[in-house]
């Protein structure tokens, strides 16, 4: 995952955990 650019709170924090998952998703896999 990468830093959130600043001006998005909520967006942002929902981005990185759906990436996060998306991650842990690929290395099952």
């Amino acid at each position: 995952g990468g830093m959130a650019g600043s001006g998005q709170g909520g967006t942002a924090l929902k981005l990185r955990s759906l990436w996060f998952n998306a991650e842990h998703r690929l290395e099952r896999f």
